[in-house]
């Protein structure tokens, strides 16, 4: 066994057996032996092993030969207690606890709680390729009853039994268990196979390096040979048939010395349990003032709440009105809808700075800024929205129109009358409308959006000044004039 598959194999059995490696350098380590087999070691309960030759007299030099590796391999052996069976329970009162330190402001219920079953097979294996080479390792395989499914384990084997109580699992007759036995077999000699084939392709540059070596040695004797230089008084065909023939036996020793045979891999189990996994499940409600959510819990899994804003995993959480978890210091009340919402929603009105939300915060047409309800007008004139302070005072009409609409003191609309040579079905509706009826004889009229404006004139003075509102189809402000343009109160 080479010095890097040597300790590939104390690391995987160290682990099986419960013994703590802690890595000091690259294949040195210190090693931790539980109490339970200090004896094994002679009392001793830590010391350092090296995997490379050191002159420090601290380090224990470990070779296939040495006393570790042997007492390894006896307890690796000595492990297998024949069949132990024992059920472990995963609850769920741990995630509840967590869930209860996240979401403090909350109300939190458990609905739908399960318990299910699921048995399992474990093996692990000892697997050994035997040649001039010996090579070995330690693997465990999880073998699921019901799907049929295997996977390799992780750990060691006191931590997969960390929590497990002793129980029978009944249930199986010994001929399926024989025959899942057998599947689980089967997929170890496949794992096996597929470790022969990988080390072989590690072996074969080795192998082709020592082959070059040699070849090119005697290459360099039939050579001299030749030149009847090295044949030492022999004939030098015969000094060089000689040499071919030490040749062909250098590279077939070598080829024998690097070949693993997979017809002598012995594969044998050093312990088996039968386990069966209980584990409980449930819905959890989250319950907020605003919102609720429903969370799967799982014995099994540990709890993972995110907040669904920031992806940041600490808390404390609540639930927003459109029921999403997020951290409590990056929600906002929209103070027109009274809804609590995550802060990528929140908007500012830029006359008062009061919190709005996506869906209450209205744009000015004017500035292109976001507005409340509260600082919002309707332009009468573009019906458009603006804010209560992009607003003029038209001097003419005597009327609020939006800054685009009255960018200065007369509004576009005033500013834009004109003569019109005769009565239109739409003058003839603003005249119908008025109350005190007109004596003029000619008008000036413009239409800009939602407004008309119409001055009645007579032959030398003003008559009558209107604002007409189509959307709501009155007049909206008039205005009586007598003498000398004088307006009437």
């Amino acid at each position: 066994m080479e010095i890097f598959e040597l300790e590939s194999y104390i690391l995987e059995s160290c682990k099986f057996l419960g013994i703590h490696l802690k890595p000091e350098q690259p294949h040195t380590y210190f090693v931790q032996i539980p109490s339970k087999l200090e004896n094994e070691f002679s009392g001793m309960k830590d010391f350092f092993i090296t995997f490379e030759k050191s002159p420090d007299p601290k380090l224990t030099y470990i070779t296939f030969e040495s006393f570790f590796t042997q007492k390894i391999a006896k307890l690796v052996a000595e492990k297998n207690d024949g069949i132990s069976s024992g059920i472990i329970h995963f609850k769920i009162d741990q995630s509840m606890t967590k869930l209860n330190a996240l979401f403090t402001q909350c109300q939190i219920s458990v609905e739908k709680r399960s318990t299910e079953q699921v048995d399992y097979i474990l093996i692990w294996f000892k697997t050994t390729i035997k040649g001039i080479m010996i090579n070995e390792y330690l693997k465990g395989l999880k073998f699921d009853i019901k799907s049929k499914k295997i996977e390799e384990l992780a750990g060691d084997v006191n931590e997969i039994m960390a929590g497990i109580s002793e129980e029978l699992i009944g249930g199986y007759d010994e001929l399926q268990l024989d025959q899942y036995f057998e599947e689980i077999m089967q997929h170890a000699k496949k794992g096996a196979e597929q470790y022969l084939e990988r080390k072989q392709l590690e072996t074969l540059d080795t192998l082709n390096l020592e082959v070059k070596r040699i070849n090119d040695y005697y290459d360099m004797l039939e050579a001299d040979n030749q030149l009847a230089e090295t044949s030492k008084g022999k004939d030098p065909q015969a000094e060089i048939e000689l040499l071919k023939k030490e040749r062909a036996a250098l590279i077939e020793q070598q080829k024998s010395k690097y070949k693993l045979n997979f017809d002598e891999t012995v594969i044998e189990p050093v312990a088996i349990l039968m386990l069966r996994e209980s584990t409980e499940t449930a819905v959890s409600k989250v319950v907020s003032p605003h919102g609720e959510v429903n969370i799967r819990l799982s014995g099994k899994e540990a709890l993972s709440i995110r907040c669904e804003v920031t992806n940041e995993g600490n808390g404390p959480f609540t639930i927003t009105s459109d029921n999403k978890i997020a951290k409590t210091d990056k929600v906002f009340n929209c103070i027109p809808c009274s809804r609590l919402l995550d802060f990528h929603q929140k908007k500012a009105c830029h006359v008062c700075n009061e919190a709005v939300c996506n869906d209450c915060n209205i744009t000015s047409a004017v500035s292109g800024k976001v507005l409340c309800s509260k600082h919002v007008i309707e332009c009468p004139s573009c019906l458009h929205s603006a804010g209560s302070n992009e607003q003029h005072l038209c001097s003419n009409c005597e009327l609020f129109y939006c800054n685009k609409c009255n960018p200065t003191n007369i509004c576009v609309t005033c500013s834009s009358l004109k003569p019109v040579s005769g009565i239109t079905p739409q003058i003839q509706t603003i005249l119908n409308n008025m109350v005190i009826k007109s004596s003029a004889k000619k008008y000036d009229y413009a239409e800009k959006g939602n407004r008309i404006m119409l001055l009645g004139k007579g032959m030398l003075f003003k008559d009558f000044f209107v604002v007409f509102d189509k959307k709501e189809n009155k007049i909206v402000h008039s205005q009586q004039f007598g003498l000398f343009n004088k307006k009437k109160q």
